[in-house]
């Protein structure tokens, strides 16, 4: 059973393996039954999360959802769920684990754009609706990061300008939190799209498998060769 905070829409690509619920009583009442937990779409994380302070100038956030959110958080880890987050899921993962935001970027909205998996080295087509980047914490490790970067601004945890990182992140694991998470939109992408195929195999590797073992098949193994020897990889 995967437990879906938000949308069940966010599900979709797993409905044909997994029960797809909304309702908490789920976890409330049968933790044992919930292979996973699912974060969704939608406001900014408030930057007092992740020591920004309270300016909100490049934020459209929601408090209220963040605290709320946390405590399923909490509860999760007391159960050891796994947990993952699409869009600002991820996002929200990468802060409860330790992490922080970049308030602003560009070069990431409403269009589409290339991501490099180092799990095979290949490069697949992602979709792109977020104004914010994750800075991951130290702990978590890279699965994919957009290939080449694109925005020309940044924006960091303070609301002011600060240098590029060295990877703009589309994917990570976060191993302490038992979660891992991802910047794009599978359920956003049809069903034989090749992204959304290794999205779904990804996520049914990640509920059945072993922390280590995830790891050690999606993780980074290497920051990639050059952008030609990456494209010869592209999938599509």
């Amino acid at each position: 059973m995967i437990l879906v905070v938000g949308n069940k829409m966010y599900g979709e690509p797993l409905e044909d393996h997994h029960e797809i619920v909304s309702s908490l009583k789920h976890l409330a009442h049968h933790p044992e039954k919930i292979s996973l937990v699912l974060f969704t779409g939608g406001e900014d994380v408030h930057p007092k999360f992740y020591n920004g302070g309270n300016d909100t100038r490049f934020c459209a956030t929601n408090e209220n959802r963040d605290l709320y959110e946390r405590q399923i958080f909490n509860l999760c880890r007391h159960h050891d769920i796994k947990m993952t987050g699409i869009c600002r899921g991820f996002q929200f993962l990468n802060v409860m684990s330790g992490g922080f935001m970049y308030q602003h970027i560009t070069g990431h909205t409403g269009m589409q754009h290339d991501a490099y998996f180092s799990c095979d080295g290949k490069t697949r087509p992602v979709t792109t609706t977020h104004h914010q980047l994750v800075g991951l914490p130290s702990s978590a490790i890279p699965i994919a990061w957009a290939s080449p970067k694109r925005s020309k601004v940044y924006i960091g945890p303070h609301a002011y300008s600060v240098p590029a990182p060295d990877h703009e992140m589309e994917a990570a694991i976060f191993p302490h939190s038992n979660a891992m998470g991802v910047q794009y939109h599978p359920e956003m992408m049809r069903e034989n799209n090749p992204t959304r195929i290794h999205y779904m195999n990804m996520m049914l590797d990640f509920m059945k498998m072993s922390m280590r073992d995830f790891i050690t098949k999606y993780g980074r193994t290497s920051y990639g060769g050059n952008r030609k020897a990456r494209d010869s990889g592209r999938e599509g």
